[in-house]
């Protein structure tokens, strides 16, 4: 039972502090950590709710799952560089931390990580990081803003559900994917510009945002999930790009009365393409549409046109000249008409008696062997 320990010094000897090690020591005040610790093991100060601050040193390059989960005093912490990964929990439920600085070094931020830390006010997401892990930052009401780095990838599912206080929000130009109830219940929030990075954004990412007047879609969104912007009451309007060809059931424009019925916001309006999912979605849901015209593919400046190779003239070779006094075979004097046409030999005849008899007295001749040429020197047979 260690509920009456109020400080400890760990010695140099110590490479890691093991799981569940000082879990459950609620008078534990003070604790000095040193150089030789590489680890903090799983729950390690799991329940430590009288610890008000811990300096980790530098050595230290992972902090377990729910490494301090629960400790409710805990109102500042510093994370060194060499930290790679805060795992799943390692900050949940801390009440009273009200910042941290998250080093360049992590590279993943896990599941729970610093949900329900109440009183946290801002968090900047370095570029080192990768992603965000679901619930990361789920009911942080005191959170105003959020600058999620050009390293992250995904956000994770619940990551910030129910941060009532959030306000502004920057999305780094990596993020592929926002994922299901991302910024869901985030009531304060006024406007959010998705990257062209993104290509999808999950069921109910944005749902209840009743403050949201101004969404900027990337052009590489392609789908937008069930209720994605369900009870955004504020937002009047939206542009659609041309790429997205999934919008999900009441995605936009829908919200519901306090006795559960579904309604449209009055007087909403779609900007989109024609002959697009923005223009389908409009018409089935009797949603006002205005078209931005026919889409056109942009061209690829990196990739040239195909183009007709024209021969070329080498003005150092000397074209061949053409002897005007020398005939050129391959050539027919137009001048020289067919002897045939002009012979009046009754064989050359139009008339179809005169044809009939030539044909019988060919017949004799070709019997006998009789080879016989008109005046013009046509053979006869």
């Amino acid at each position: 039972d260690c509920s009456s320990l109020t400080s400890i010094t760990i010695p140099d000897s110590v490479t890691s502090i093991g799981g569940s090690a000082f879990r459950g020591c609620s008078s534990l005040k003070l604790i000095t950590i040193p150089d030789s610790v590489t680890s903090i093991g799983a729950a390690a100060f799991y329940g430590c709710s009288s610890l008000t601050s811990v300096a980790i040193p530098d050595s230290v390059t992972s902090i377990g799952a729910s490494a301090f989960c629960d400790c409710t005093s805990l109102a500042s912490i510093t994370i060194p560089d060499g930290i790679t990964s805060i795992g799943n929990g390692a900050f949940y439920d801390c009440i009273s931390l009200t910042g941290v600085t998250i080093p360049d070094s992590v590279n993943s931020i896990g599941d729970y990580a610093f949900q329900k830390c109440t009183s946290l006010k801002s968090i900047t997401i370095p570029d080192g990081v990768t992603s965000i892990g679901a619930h990361a930052f789920d009911g942080c009401i005191a959170l105003t803003s959020a600058v999620v780095g050009n390293g992250v990838t995904s956000i994770g599912k619940y990551a910030f559900q129910g941060c009532t206080a959030l306000a502004n929000v920057t999305i780094g130009s990596k993020v592929s994917s926002i994922g299901d109830y991302a910024f869901s219940d985030c009531s304060a929030l006024k406007s959010i510009v998705i990257p062209d990075s993104v290509t999808s954004i999950g069921d109910y990412a944005f749902y209840n945002c009743k403050a949201l007047k101004s969404v900027t879609l990337g052009t590489g969104v392609t789908s937008i999930g069930y209720r994605a912007f369900f009870g955004c009451t504020s937002l009047a309007s939206i542009i659609i790009p041309a790429n997205v060809t999934v919008i999900d059931n009441y995605a936009i424009a829908y919200n519901v009365t306090t006795n559960y019925v579904l309604y449209l916001t009055d007087g909403f309006i779609i900007y989109g393409y024609e002959d697009t999912a923005a223009q389908t979605y409009a018409n089935d849901n009797g949603i006002t549409f205005i078209s931005l015209g026919e889409y056109v593919e942009p061209v690829d400046p990196d990739v040239d046109e195909p183009t007709t190779d024209e021969p070329t003239t080498d003005p150092d070779v000397d074209e061949p000249v053409t002897d005007p006094s020398v005939d050129d075979p391959t050539t027919d004097d137009p001048s020289e008409e067919d002897p045939a046409e002009s012979c009046s030999h009754f064989c050359h005849s139009e008339s179809s008696f005169i044809q009939f008899f030539y044909k019988i007295i060919r017949f004799f001749w070709k019997i006998f062997g009789i080879n016989q040429y008109c005046e013009c020197g046509a053979a006869h047979y």
